[in-house]
C-alpha cells in the first residue's frame, strides 16, 4: 500500500487521451513554414492528432506505477549467481556431474548438491575465479562440500579481490575445519557485513584459493549473496519519489530511466530491464505530453528493408528542445540512418522522420531512444514500436 500521506493529485488517474496544449498552436501559416523548412531534411510535420490514433492507455496511476517499478528494480539488483557470475576453475583433478556438462564449472551455481562435484588433491591448490556481470556488494560466500571426509580436513580458504591492473587483495578468509561435521553438505563461509568488511565498495572479480582438498571430498556448490548497489539505490529512490508529488517530474524520471538503461545486466535480466525502462518512458510521456513511436509501414521482404517512420508527437503546450535519437540495433541488424539530430519541436506539433531498417534473423529487437530537453529539464523516451519488421 502507498503511504496514506500521498496527495490526491499524485494518485489521480491519467485520462484516456494525451494532454492537450492549453492554447491552440498559433495558426496554419506557421505550420506551413515549418513544413517547408523540414521538407529538405525528409521530415513530415503535422498538427498533433486528437483522433483515435492519439488515444493512450487508461487508468495509469503514476505514483503506484513508480512504486511497482521500484520493487521490480530492487529485485533486479539482487545477485543471481547462475545468471550473474561467470566462473573458471584451475587445479581440479576431475569433475563429476549428472548429466555431464560441457562447462563443468557451471555446476557450482545450479543449487544442486548431489550427484556432482569438483574434486582436487591434498597437495594441489584449487583456484576458483568468479567475475560478476556488474560490480556487486558481496555480503556472504559459502562453499558446500559432499563426499568422503579425510584428515587433515578442509584448509582455510583465501578470498581475494582482483581488480583491473592491480594485484590480488585479500579481503577475507574462510576458517579451516579439522574436525568432521555431522551435517551434510559441509559448509565453509565468510561474511562481509555492509559498512564493515565490505566498506571499500563493490567488487567485479573475486578469487577463491583452496590449498588442497581430500581426494574424495568434492566441492558441490558455491553460494554468493550480494546486490548491485546502484540498482538497489534506484529502486529505493523510485519509492521515495512516488511518495513525494513534487519530486515526480520529467527530469527526475528521465534521469532514472537512463540510469536503469545504462546498467550492465545479465541476458536473463535484460528483458525485465527493458520493460522497466519502457514503463518509465510511458510515465515520462504522461508527465510531459511528448510521445515517441516507431511506426513500421512496410515490413522487410527479401533484400528490401523495413520502411518506417519515427513519430515525435509533442501534444503539450511547451516546446521540445533539440534532441538526439539513437537506434540500438541487435547484432546483424542495420538501419539508415541509425542516428537523428532532431531540431526543436514546437508545442502541438507532430514530426515524422523516415528510417529504413534491415532486420536479421534474431529474436532480439532494436530499441530507439530519444535524448533531449523539455521545460528546462532533461527528457528521455523509448519508442513504442507499432508494426512488424519482417514477414
Amino acid at each position: 500500500m502507498l503511504d496514506s500521506s500521498l496527495s490526491h493529485s499524485a494518485r489521480t488517474l491519467v485520462g484516456a487521451t494525451r494532454p492537450r496544449p492549453a492554447h491552440a498552436f498559433a495558426g496554419a501559416t506557421v505550420l506551413l513554414v515549418l513544413a517547408a523548412a523540414a521538407h529538405s531534411q525528409g521530415l513530415q510535420v503535422e498538427a498533433s492528432n486528437t483522433g483515435a490514433e492519439a488515444e493512450r492507455p487508461q487508468g495509469i496511476c503514476i505514483a503506484e506505477t513508480l512504486v511497482e517499478l521500484g520493487q521490480a528494480i530492487t529485485r533486479l539488483s539482487r545477485l543471481d549467481p547462475a545468471a550473474d557470475i561467470t566462473c573458471t576453475v584451475a587445479g581440479a583433478t576431475r569433475y563429476a556431474a549428472d548429466p555431464p556438462l560441457e562447462q563443468p564449472q557451471s555446476l557450482l551455481f545450479d543449487k544442486q548438491t548431489s550427484g556432482q562435484g569438483v574434486f582436487g588433491a591434498p597437495d594441489t591448490p584449487l583456484i576458483i575465479a568468479m567475475e560478476f556481470v556488474s560490480r556487486q556488494r558481496i555480503q556472504c560466500i559459502q562453499l558446500l562440500y559432499a563426499g568422503q571426509w579425510a584428515a587433515p580436513g578442509l584448509p582455510a580458504v583465501r578470498v581475494e579481490v582482483t581488480e583491473d591492473g592491480t594485484e590480488a587483495r585479500l579481503v577475507g578468509t574462510m576458517p579451516a575445519m579439522s574436525a568432521e561435521p555431522a551435517a551434510r553438505p559441509i559448509i565453509q563461509q565468510v561474511n562481509f557485513p555492509d559498512g564493515n568488511g565490505n566498506r571499500d565498495g563493490q567488487w567485479r572479480r573475486v578469487r577463491l584459493s583452496i590449498p588442497g582438498l581430500p581426494p574424495e571430498l568434492g566441492l558441490v556448490e558455491i553460494r554468493v549473496i550480494g546486490y548491485d548497489e546502484g540498482l538497489r539505490g534506484i529502486g529505493t529512490g523510485l519509492n521515495q519519489i512516488a511518495r513525494d508529488p513534487a519530486a515526480i517530474s520529467v527530469g527526475n524520471i528521465s534521469n532514472i530511466a537512463v540510469a536503469v538503461r545504462s546498467r550492465r545486466l545479465s541476458a536473463s535480466k535484460s528483458i525485465e530491464q527493458h520493460e522497466a525502462v519502457h514503463r518509465l518512458s510511458r510515465v515520462i510521456s504522461l508527465l510531459s505530453g511528448v510521445y515517441f513511436e516507431l511506426l513500421i509501414d512496410t515490413p522487410a521482404q527479401g533484400e528490401q528493408p523495413a520502411e518506417g517512420r519515427l513519430r515525435i508527437d509533442n501534444a503539450s503546450n511547451k516546446p521540445l528542445d533539440a534532441s538526439i535519437i539513437k537506434l540500438r540495433l541487435p547484432p546483424g541488424w542495420r538501419a539508415a540512418p541509425a542516428k537523428h539530430d532532431l531540431s526543436p519541436v514546437a508545442a502541438g506539433q507532430c514530426i515524422f522522420l523516415p528510417t529504413s531498417i534491415y532486420p536479421a534473423n534474431t529474436e532480439e529487437l532494436p530499441t530507439v531512444c530519444l535524448y533531449g530537453g523539455y521545460d528546462g529539464e532533461p527528457l528521455f523516451l523509448m519508442a513504442d514500436t507499432v508494426g512488424v519488421f519482417a514477414r
